[in-house]
């Protein structure tokens, strides 16, 4: 179930795809112009650590303070201005994705 939960988890995907995408942004840049993505790829990796290491306690322990703690976490993190940043272009890339592919259909002259 745990292996499950992380492949399904859209905040540690989000976290990851975040990861690899400053990741990538770094082996295409000269080593001292990505100082920052690297800073921001320690920060996130250390989220990732703590928000694993909550869920995981919650796996064992149904507490409802440790679920207030992941939601104090959360908001947190979506208050942190790079991450909020990364979020938002996440979300205007999935608008994107969906505005694009819709179609309008004249349904008078369908049939």
């Amino acid at each position: 179930m745990r292996t499950s939960a992380k492949k399904d988890d859209p905040f540690l995907s989000g976290f990851n795809r975040m990861i690899n995408e400053e990741e990538s942004i770094c082996q295409q840049q000269q080593q001292n112009q990505c100082t920052f993505n690297k800073q921001l790829i320690i920060e996130l990796q250390e989220l990732v650590k703590n928000y694993e290491q909550l869920f995981h306690k919650t796996q064992l322990n149904t507490d409802k303070e440790i679920l207030s703690k992941i939601y104090e976490l959360i908001i947190s993190i979506n208050n942190i201005p790079m991450i909020k940043e990364q979020i938002d272009a996440i979300k205007i890339y999935q608008y994107f994705l969906l505005t694009s592919n819709e179609r309008d259909i004249d349904i008078q002259n369908a049939s």
